[in-house]
């Protein structure tokens, strides 16, 4: 498959994750910090789809050994230009602002290679990256309409007016309204899902079977934000298939450039699926559901890539428009593999893994291998680690002896049933040198 971001001009990346709390500064949700320098690390995904002709601005450079393994498998290893400033609570575009040297590089690209910028999102800092170092975001979408595509409320609205099938739910503007409408679907299914507008990656997404748990989390809600906002509550469903569409949007129209089977934990991915057994005429319905998005979304000024949740319940009725993310997603950086590793089934997983011991990308991948487990091109099968910086190698706090962390790896094979086999094996091997979170 055509990689759609192999583009005539030379792109410089920027992997900046957390964009919602750019785009909507008023919404705190209830979310846990914890993890913040992890998800940081995360800026390694980008080497699966940059090109040699490209740059990429990342906060630490990768691991040796992790980057000699990417270029064994074929993937292209952009320069990689280091900021001359770490502050782990900032974002990368914050820090980029802040880096005179990386700001000047960037001015020099422009002049002598004529870069363009590629972000996961457009918030307005990226916008001032692009106005300072006189660079196109080659990617045509405002900070604000971004803000308004991301948005689950506005998910709703647009699968409405396009007269799609929705989850049966409510857009509630209190505490007691939320309550009262769960009095109400609790009666038809066996729970609801709560969904604050603007989470990410699981954040502000609440799976509720009874009364007393959703009076719980409306306390909850009341402590961080006084019940102000509003909140959707929706059907649980009991679903065949979780999926994610990947859609580049341009003047040229709408293309699907991955359509992949998702796999959730309760409400938070963790992982996915490409290709996945599906029925066609499921599919054909599907793929028509999301040009017609891609279509209303172009014709109102919207250009790149979007990242599209959806459902197809065990009836086989398609819900297509469950949540847009308009931005790149963890899946959008996995959409090309098949160019790497040709006509096999992938399943990308990861792991939150808490470790009594600092776990290197060595460390781990001697572990797969004393296991028998670790991926070769000669054998076409088993696991690839795709991240250093996300391991196990952060304290929880200074100077502790506990590391936190997360395994990415993609689990690989010739069959959907061996994937999901090894996947087994993999999680039991995990559980004997970490504790899976």
């Amino acid at each position: 498959m055509k990689n759609v971001f192999d583009f005539d001009t030379p792109v410089v990346w920027i992997f900046n994750i957390g964009a919602e709390r750019f785009w909507y500064p008023e919404s705190k949700g209830l979310t846990n910090s914890t993890e913040e320098t992890v998800i940081n690390y995360i800026e390694e995904i980008n080497l699966l789809i940059t090109r040699e002709i490209d740059y990429i601005i990342m906060r630490k450079k990768p691991d040796a050994f992790f980057l000699d393994n990417l270029i064994k498998m074929g993937f292209k290893i952009p320069e990689i230009l280091l900021l001359n400033i770490n502050d782990e609570k900032a974002s990368i575009s914050e820090l980029i602002l802040r880096d005179e040297i990386i700001l000047n590089k960037i001015k020099e690209l422009v002049k002598s290679h004529k870069v363009k910028l590629l972000p996961y999102a457009i918030t307005n800092l990226e916008e001032k990256i692009s106005a300072i170092c006189k660079i196109d975001i080659i990617l045509e979408v405002s900070s604000e309409m971004a803000i308004k595509i991301n948005d689950k409320i506005s998910s709703r609205k647009i699968a409405q007016k396009l007269n799609f099938p929705i989850c049966k739910g409510y857009i509630c503007n209190s505490i007691d309204e939320l309550i009262c409408r769960f009095e109400e679907l609790i009666k038809e299914t066996q729970k609801v899902v709560i969904k604050e507008p603007h989470g990410a990656s699981g954040k502000g997404l609440y799976i509720v079977d009874n009364l007393k748990s959703l009076k719980y989390i409306a306390r909850l809600i009341k402590r961080i934000n006084n019940g102000s906002g509003k909140w959707l509550i929706e059907k649980w469903y009991h679903k065949k298939f979780d999926l994610n569409c990947q859609l580049f949007i341009t003047e040229k129209g709408t293309q699907i450039f991955s359509i992949k089977k998702q796999l959730l934990d309760g409400a938070v991915y963790v992982g996915s699926l490409n290709p996945f057994i599906i029925e066609e005429e499921l599919l054909i319905k599907y793929k028509e559901y999301m040009t017609i998005l891609g279509n209303y979304l172009l014709e109102r000024g919207y250009r790149g890539v979007v990242g599209v949740d959806s459902i197809i319940t065990v009836e086989n009725e398609i819900i297509p428009l469950v949540e847009i993310n308009g931005r790149f997603t963890l899946s959008t950086y996995t959409s090309f593999l098949e160019n790497i590793f040709g006509h096999v089934f992938i399943l990308n997983r990861y792991f939150r893994v808490l470790s009594g011991r600092y776990v290197s990308y060595e460390d781990l991948n001697k572990i797969l291998l004393e296991k028998d487990l670790l991926y070769s091109k000669c054998q076409g099968t088993g696991v690839l680690l795709y991240n250093s910086g996300t391991l196990p190698i952060h304290p929880i706090i200074e100077n502790s002896e506990q590391y936190i962390g997360r395994i990415f790896c993609l689990i690989i094979s010739s069959t959907e049933e061996d994937v999901y086999k090894i996947a087994d094996r993999l999680q039991k091997i995990l559980q004997g040198y970490f504790k899976i979170l």
